[in-house]
């Protein structure tokens, strides 16, 4: 799959207007912040482009659906996700570009998400739920990554045998899985393992998440004792996926906010955010460096020196 990639025209990124050299980091222009949506799914679609030219096959996008400057929770649970959906519509105008969208592969987390995505129920019918769908005209094939019903939910449909991976709904010419926001429960990253298990890694297609939440299953967000087989196959497949497009704010109670940025193949940067409304590269590493790093160490490492 990887013979095809798509191109993506943009402008030239715009350079920070300094250089920063860190610990463990790297010297040269930077990419700047985006300063709109537009300009983040430009900065995304060159990053997913450039990851899969290196044969990148798992890639990760995060981002802040509710504002560029937003933290998780700003805004109610269904605003967000629905945000994420309009720009996920977007940044699958990468495979447009490239005459492939007929054969990218858009998963949802279940069938009501698919649902809602594509304005469509399982007859075929339009919904009558009246929320957007930015996927209503999307020529790609769309599907969903976890089953619905009480017979999923309670285990019995794996128990049976009656349990249909998200695998089994795709095909051998599939360009890439472009997957939404698994990250309501664990089951849905469970189905993202099983489906580059069974079909990403055999056929070798790329595996892009589009705010999966990976930190909680990198670090100990669940707990030891739920799911642990699961949670044991997760913790080894999600440190595997590139963050090839990561912008995350910090919201502090004193102080300047902070951001951890990358847009690949640049490296990861730390920047505050002054009451003047620029912002000031203090960190950069090639590596990612966790929130809770960034939060507990680099930012206030930042902040002392900047009092001296």
């Amino acid at each position: 799959m990887l013979a095809q990639l798509p191109q993506v025209c943009q402008p030239r990124p715009r350079p920070c207007r300094h250089r920063c050299r860190a610990a463990g980091g790297t010297a040269g222009p930077l990419q700047q912040l985006p300063t709109s949506y537009r300009e983040l799914v430009q900065q995304c679609q060159g990053a997913i482009t450039a990851a899969l030219a290196d044969g990148v096959l798992l890639q990760e996008v995060q981002f802040p659906p509710a504002g560029l400057e937003s933290v998780p929770g700003d805004a109610e649970g269904n605003f967000e996700s629905n945000q994420v959906l309009k720009h996920l519509r977007n940044i699958a105008r990468l495979w447009q570009t490239a005459d492939m969208q007929e054969r990218l592969r858009v998963f949802f987390p279940d069938e009501s998400e698919l649902a809602l995505a594509t304005a469509r129920v399982s007859d075929g019918t339009v919904s009558p739920a009246g929320q957007p769908a930015p996927f209503a005209e999307f020529a790609g094939r769309c599907t969903y990554l976890c089953e619905e019903g009480l017979l999923t939910t309670s285990g019995l449909s794996k128990l049976l045998g009656w349990h249909v991976p998200a695998s089994a709904r795709t095909a051998p010419d599939d360009v890439a899985y472009l997957v939404s926001q698994p990250s309501l429960n664990i089951d849905e990253m469970v189905q993202v393992a099983e489906l580059e298990r069974n079909a990403g890694r055999p056929r070798r297609t790329p595996i892009i998440t589009v705010n999966a939440e990976l930190e909680r299953i990198r670090t100990s967000y669940y707990p030891p004792f739920w799911a642990r087989a699961e949670l044991d196959e997760l913790r080894v497949l999600a440190p595997r996926f590139e963050a090839v497009y990561f912008l995350h704010n910090f919201k502090r109670s004193s102080g300047p906010s902070a951001v951890l940025f990358r847009a690949y193949p640049g490296p990861f940067q730390v920047l505050l955010r002054e009451q003047d409304g620029s912002t000031r590269v203090v960190h950069t590493q090639p590596s990612y460096p966790g929130l809770k790093a960034v939060a507990t160490e680099i930012v206030p490492r930042a902040l002392a020196a900047r009092r001296k």
